[in-house]
């Protein structure tokens, strides 16, 4: 990898074979999917309420999330006796699917998933004696960059327990 002048003047980085490109244009497909697919947008506001509730409570400070290993944070939330948080914690736990819907979902914990941002990459490839964007040069990578364009989710995203 390179450094090269895109189209505007300003220095990015350059790939120097297509297939190299493909191949960082396809991983990145996939997590900006995986970054803003519903269960994982759910599950980390899930967790933010979780820490807020117990912040509020007292339950957590801020210096036990600077000073506990995850796994001491994870056992205080599994032990919490307020407010149903270790109970929801383990449904959360143990869901293999996170439910949508293009409706807000009475008596559930449902969270907003709203206009997500898209992210996706077009790098440059070196061809030749010029830097020419990958989307230009490979079916397989113009393609994957539709697939992260294109990307939708249902507006809403819950479980079945109110919090």
């Amino acid at each position: 990898m390179k450094f090269g002048t895109n189209e505007e003047g300003i220095t990015e980085l350059v790939f120097k074979d297509v297939s190299i490109g493909e191949k960082f244009v396809h991983g990145m497909q996939k997590l900006s999917n995986e970054y803003i697919e519903n269960r994982t947008k759910f599950s980390m506001q899930f967790l933010a309420d979780i820490m807020k509730k117990m912040a509020e409570k007292n339950l957590i400070t801020v210096k036990d999330l600077y000073n506990l290993s995850e796994k001491e944070v994870i056992e205080k939330i599994e032990n919490c006796k307020e407010d149903n948080i270790a109970r929801n914690f383990e449904i959360w736990r143990k869901a293999t699917k996170i439910k949508q819907s293009n409706e807000p979902v009475a008596n559930r914990y449902c969270v907003s998933i709203m206009n997500p941002k898209i992210r996706y990459i077009n790098p440059l490839v070196r061809q030749e004696d010029k830097f020419v964007r990958i989307s230009e040069l490979s079916k397989q990578a113009k393609q994957d960059i539709e697939k992260a364009r294109n990307f939708k989710t249902e507006k809403y995203a819950y479980l079945d327990f109110d919090f």
